[in-house]
């Protein structure tokens, strides 16, 4: 089961949470401060309502005087870390310009016991995005690109949308693009596969359709940045990593730094990608090579001059750094939070620019906050590593002094509570996905599928609820009368929303299994969907993905656990044969697919 775990102080005030996403079998590493004598409690419970008895055990990792220095306090967060058995991290933390803290935990080999350091290399993930706009800007410095201009300008194979894509859309997830993850399992290439940039470019430029009209709304899209760094290359007439080599990397020192676009290429000083299974952990390879969205292999010193750049430009100017830091505006003027390959966000009444990065095992983070030249660069490749935190606790602990004299006291009134009736109901998260909120014994709780058993939600104040831990937060928006019409769901930086739904009723022994067996062929990604009964139920497949059960969900649709084909939509032509079907996942919508037998 998964767990989630509470520390208790003598007096039965709760000190602080635990409840790491690291699965159903992860460990949960708890930390607890004594500060008076007396007993402490650390109450282990099942985050799902009637889940059976389960075992488990406690281990002392490290335990000492408390913390008396930042770096100190640094050191016993991550003690657990602090081992030649398991996957580690790295971390640098700078202010003024001046390094106060960079230290390696863990291993980077396990295999060859060799250790993390600060000059450890890490795939970095979606760090690189900001990188990725910044040659844009580069460029556009020069003349030689707009960010307003339609990308058709530079890659006229895309296709003529209804509503041209600028530069600008791609740099800041306003394109409407649908998502290249999913089109890839769509298409038949798995997350483990060698996936070249060539094959992804080709997939990207046969799509037909958006997710929705550009420039309209935000959302996070990596094959926005996949085509810029080919605009990129294009104008510069420079293979994108020998324009990243030349004008960024080599002025700024990054001696560590490159873009991997070769597959199979040896990068010295390297740590491998780890997943834990139970108490083994297993390789978890990053075998593509796509760049401009991903792609850059760095250390956490050279983060920290890529950082310094923002303070004081070497690379640009500050004129130039500004538009990159900038927030968007969409096409109604409502502004949204990201920049350009830079997302910005309050913690502590402090203003932080960020970016964090996650591809299989590995987990990265890059913090800065202006106003005290304050910088945290933190690189792991263990999947079960939560940067987000770690990152928060540096602020914590090194920026004590300038968050106590700025954060607003807290509040001593209570919460304000929730009227629970009005918030129960469905809400379509994305396309068949629907999460259903209902009346607990002691508030609210929320069932993510047909059949799961409800989760109690823990009540925050009136209308925001959090599970588990404060990085996964429901939000509800009411109207006038109190009634809820939206649910946002906020899970570390990301967040997930949509509308309250009534749905139909669906005569499930209505359903003609025989309409819709067949193949389907989808010819902008030249993948095949194939449904088939198993077991007296539908099921559909993909190249190697499946067979997923297909629940009804409305008339001529069906949901499944796929993410990347959570809804399935038929479509019949005048006669009312089934001639086609329409995908959906997160973050890629209305593929068409055609019967073809």
């Amino acid at each position: 089961m998964d767990v989630a775990v509470a520390t208790i102080d003598p007096a039965g005030t709760k000190l602080a949470e635990f409840d790491s996403p690291n699965g159903r079998t992860g460990p949960e590493v708890v930390r607890l401060t004594a500060t008076t004598a007396g007993n402490y409690t650390i109450e282990v419970r099942s985050i799902e309502e009637g889940a059976p008895a389960g075992a488990y055990d406690i281990r002392v990792l490290a335990m000492g005087a408390k913390p008396s220095t930042p770096a100190e306090e640094m050191d016993a967060y991550l003690a657990n870390y602090s081992t030649t058995d398991a996957p580690g991290l790295a971390i640098a933390v700078m202010k003024n310009g001046e390094s106060i803290y960079r230290k390696g935990y863990g291993m980077a080999d396990l295999e060859h016991n060799v250790s993390v350091t600060p000059n450890t290399v890490f795939h970095v993930a979606s760090i690189s995005k900001q990188f990725t706009a910044l040659a844009a800007l580069l460029l556009a410095a020069e003349g030689k690109l707009s960010l307003d201009e339609d990308v058709r300008k530079y890659l006229p194979e895309l296709p003529i949308y209804a509503h041209p894509i600028t530069i600008r859309d791609l740099a800041q997830h306003t394109s409407g693009l649908r998502d290249v993850d999913e089109l890839l399992r769509l298409s038949g290439i798995g997350q483990d596969d060698a996936a070249t940039n060539a094959e992804v470019l080709g997939i990207l430029l046969r799509q037909t359709g958006l997710n929705f009209t550009p420039g309209t709304a935000f959302e996070y899209s990596n094959s926005g940045f996949i085509l810029l760094a080919e605009v990129v290359a294009r104008v510069s007439g420079k293979p994108f990593s020998t324009f990243m080599q030349e004008r960024v990397f080599t002025p700024l020192g990054m001696k560590d730094t490159r873009i991997l676009d070769m597959p199979g290429a040896v990068v010295p000083n390297k740590a491998y990608s780890y997943g834990a299974e139970g108490s083994t952990f297993v390789k978890r390879p990053v075998n593509h090579t796509i760049i401009g969205s991903t792609g850059l292999n760095t250390t956490v010193d050279d983060l920290c001059l890529w950082a310094k750049n923002f303070g004081t430009p070497v690379v640009g100017d500050r004129a130039l750094i500004d538009r990159l830091q900038r927030s968007g505006t969409l096409a109604n003027g409502d502004p949204i939070s990201y920049a350009l390959g830079l997302d910005h966000k309050t913690y502590r009444a402090q203003h932080v620019i960020f970016h964090g990065g996650g591809d299989a095992g590995y987990r990265a983070y890059l913090v800065c906050i202006p106003e005290h030249r304050f910088v945290v660069a933190i690189t792991s490749n263990a999947q079960e590593f939560n940067p987000v935190e770690a990152a928060e606790r540096a602020i914590d602990y090194f920026l004590a002094e300038e968050v106590e004299r700025t954060e607003p006291k807290a509040s001593t009134k209570k919460p304000r509570r929730s009227k629970y009736d009005p918030l129960t109901g469905e809400y379509e998260i994305f396309p068949g996905r629907i999460l259903s909120v209902k009346r607990a014994d002691r508030g609210l709780a929320i069932q993510f599928a047909p059949g799961d058993a409800p989760v109690p939600l823990e009540e925050v104040d009136e209308n925001v609820f959090k599970l588990g831990n404060a990085y996964n937060r429901f939000v509800f928006h009411t109207s006038a009368d109190g009634k809820a019409y939206r649910l946002d769901n906020h899970i570390y930086d990301f967040t997930w929303g949509g509308p309250k739904v009534t749905l139909a009723p669906v005569d499930v022994a209505a359903i003609r299994s025989a309409d819709f067996l067949g193949t389907y062929l989808s010819s902008e990604l030249g993948g095949v969907l194939s449904v088939a009964v198993s077991d007296g139920g539908l099921v559909v497949s993909g190249h190697r993905g499946g067979p997923f059960p297909m629940r009804p969900f409305q008339r001529d649709s069906f949901t499944t656990e796929a993410g990347h084909m959570g809804l399935l939509t038929f479509e019949r032509d005048g006669k009312g044969a089934i001639n086609g079907c329409r995908v959906s996942g997160s973050r890629a919508r209305n593929i068409l697919f055609e019967r073809v037998r």
